[in-house]
C-alpha cells in the first residue's frame, strides 16, 4: 500500500524506487507460487510412489503367510503382478 501512495504522490525518484519496489515484490511471489506448485508435485508423486510400496510390501506379508513353501522371489513377482493388475 505504501509503495503505491508514494509512486502516485511522491516525487519522480521516490516514484521509480516504489515501482521497482513493488515489482519485486510481485516476482518474488510469483516465484514462491511457482516453488509451491513444483514442491506440490513432487511431493504427490513421492506419496503415489510410498503408497504404492506398502501396499506390495503388505501383499508380500499376506502372501508369504499362504504360501509358505513357495520361493521368495516366486512370492514376490506373484505379489508385484497382484498389485499391478488390481483394479484401481
Amino acid at each position: 500500500m505504501v509503495p503505491l501512495r508514494v509512486a502516485i504522490r511522491g516525487q519522480r525518484r521516490h516514484r521509480d524506487d516504489a515501482r521497482s519496489a513493488a515489482d519485486g515484490r510481485i516476482l518474488r511471489a510469483d516465484a514462491a507460487r511457482i516453488q509451491y506448485d513444483v514442491d506440490r508435485r513432487i511431493l504427490t508423486i513421492v506419496g503415489y510412489s510410498l503408497n504404492e510400496t506398502v501396499v506390495v510390501l503388505d501383499r508380500i506379508r499376506e502372501m508369504m503367510r499362504k504360501y509358505k513353501k513357495m520361493s521368495t522371489a516366486h512370492i514376490i513377482d506373484m505379489s508385484i503382478n497382484a498389485v499391478l493388475r488390481a483394479p484401481s
